[in-house]
């Protein structure tokens, strides 16, 4: 036997060993995929906002038809969060309205988009003005308190800034209510 024989054999050997080797780590390989990252907390902080201003909407929306007579007080402040969830959500995309598709909102009249007076339920209890005022009194405390707590966890300047300034009208808005 030659020496170039004997190396030729040696290489052969070990290229066959190498590609065993490199098939049977391929077959332990796993082929899910990377788990997603965290979500951004400031993220999380935002769509609570949003959820908070949502709930404070239909708060609104809810007493301006229990209290028709607040209606003209009211429509003013559920305006404020109507503008409060559009920065938190950001501009609206573009679109093509028909004049007079916005609904008019004379004072007394709900706002646009709100519903008619849903019938009266039996054995119910009529809500009064004063308790009306009491509850949008409450919720506005708690979401002014939750935007401030949120605006001090919050890492971005802008979500901060956005939400102390909401915070600050929410608290505005007792005022207003009281």
């Amino acid at each position: 036997m030659s020496v170039t024989q004997a190396v030729s054999r040696r290489r052969l050997l070990a290229g066959i060993g190498g590609a065993g080797a490199s098939l049977a780590l391929a077959g332990c390989t796993s082929t899910a995929p990377a788990p997603a990252p965290p979500p951004d907390p400031d993220d999380l902080l935002r769509a609570a906002a949003v959820a908070r201003e949502e709930s404070l909407l239909q708060a609104y929306d809810e007493a301006v038809l229990a209290s028709p007579a607040l209606a003209v007080r009211l429509v003013l402040l559920r305006e404020q969060h109507a503008a409060h969830l559009e920065a938190l959500r950001g501009p609206p995309p573009a679109t093509a309205t028909p004049s007079g598709a916005e609904g008019s909102s004379g004072p007394g009249s709900p706002p646009a988009g709100v519903a008619t007076r849903p019938p009266a339920v039996p054995g119910a209890a009529p809500s009064t003005d004063a308790t009306t005022l009491a509850a949008l009194v409450a919720a506005e405390d708690t979401a002014g308190a939750s935007h401030a707590q949120a605006a001090l966890a919050a890492r971005g300047r802008g979500l901060a800034s956005l939400l102390a300034v909401l915070s600050a009208s929410e608290q505005s808005h007792l005022v207003g209510l009281t």
